[in-house]
């Protein structure tokens, strides 16, 4: 078995999603390629969309709600394909002459571009070619029912009935979680956590992450929540790709020596392992990493449109507090902070909910298929 893994770094949660994938054919020994899917479109192509994706969030989201927004009427009211789903068929040539030349037997997608150009190719007939679309948010995002894979991975049993309703067949969906890495599945302890990170195993810790893109009030919050410490308290924020957001959150609190600023780390995992409290924005990604290394969790007011569904979920499900303001925020964290009852509350509704091995799951998945297409 050969498998292509396709993503999209229009938000960093798709490209995590497929390096857990990775991590996990990696272990087993099976032969795997990772790809950005709109390179088959070109390197201008593939950037300008990113960048004006990444742009478009964190300056206008006013636009992308009205986007989101439209998108999902247009995917309920019209029987024809969307605009999105013609513009990723048109780099499907290049895609198919990618898969048939370097002979991969399987390919996994985890964001709706590539879904829909691995649609389109299995739709011209010339062979079907196994492809399996995990999704990355905890609701139904625009157009995800015309994505026609053989195996769709939900990330909750509870949003297999969503997807039936928009006429996605019930025999291909599968709730088998979103998948994460290995470092967020098995965590190393708090106190040797805080040993590589120099921090004080007496300290109460908060960590506040904006996503790979920086998004939100942070200086707002941590001003916040600075002013009701007491004691010793350390605040670490992580403010992802955005240069500009890490330089000013460092010039901001360059004389505040209990704020501690940095900008992308690949030890998101052993933070979250040394923090008693997170805050983070609720995508798809970060809030399943959260609850998955069993954190207290607020999140913090969303990017509107899906993560507003993810905060909602999440907070249904009592995995996590959702701070609607920063001051709400604030409150939200003192309250767990000062109440060991609530804290173990939740942490029991994660591990409930919320199941480690997602990845797993879905490479079981695709190896089972691929032998009984063997055996057939």
């Amino acid at each position: 078995m050969k498998v292509l893994i396709l993503t999209c770094s229009a938000g960093g949660g798709h490209n995590s999603a497929a390096w857990a994938v990775e991590e996990e054919c990696g272990r087993r020994g099976i032969d795997y390629e990772v790809k950005e899917a709109l390179m088959f479109a070109g390197k201008k192509a593939s950037h300008v969309i990113n960048q004006a994706y990444i742009t478009m969030v964190i300056r206008c989201p006013w636009m992308f709600t009205g986007i989101y927004r439209l998108g999902d009427k247009i995917g309920k009211i019209t029987r024809w394909k969307s605009p999105v789903y013609r513009a990723n068929s048109l780099y499907a040539r290049h895609l198919y002459r990618y898969i048939a030349d370097n002979k991969f037997t399987a390919v996994v997608v985890t964001h709706l571009f590539p879904g829909q150009a691995m649609t389109y190719i299995n739709r011209q007939g010339r062979r079907h070619i196994p492809f399996y679309y995990v999704s990355t948010d905890y609701t139904c995002i625009p157009f995800i029912d015309e994505v026609e894979p053989d195996v769709m991975f939900v990330p909750h049993k509870d949003l297999v009935a969503d997807c039936m309703a928009l006429g996605i067949p019930e025999e291909i969906l599968q709730p088998a979680g979103i998948p994460v890495s290995d470092a967020f599945e098995h965590p190393v302890s708090k106190e040797k956590a805080r040993e590589k990170l120099g921090i004080p195993r007496d300290a109460e810790m908060y960590m506040v992450m904006t996503g790979s893109m920086g998004y939100g009030k942070v200086a707002e919050l941590t001003r916040l929540l600075y002013r009701k410490m007491h004691g010793r308290q350390v605040i670490c924020i992580l403010a992802g790709n955005n240069k500009k957001l890490a330089e000013a959150l460092e010039n901001q609190f360059s004389q505040i020596r209990e704020v501690k600023v940095l900008g992308y780390t690949n030890q998101v995992a052993l933070y979250m392992a040394a923090a008693d409290l997170l805050f983070t924005k609720p995508g798809g990604l970060s809030s399943t990493e959260a609850v998955t290394i069993n954190i207290p969790t607020v999140l913090t007011p969303p990017i509107p449109g899906c993560e507003t569904a993810n905060a909602d979920f999440f907070s249904r499900h009592r995995m996590v507090y959702y701070g609607h303001t920063n001051e709400e925020c604030v409150e939200l964290a003192e309250e767990l902070m000062r109440n060991p009852r609530k804290r173990q509350e939740m942490l029991e509704c994660q591990r409930r909910e919320m199941p480690p091995g997602a990845a797993a799951r879905i490479v079981d998945c695709i190896c089972a298929r691929a032998q009984d297409r063997n055996l057939q």
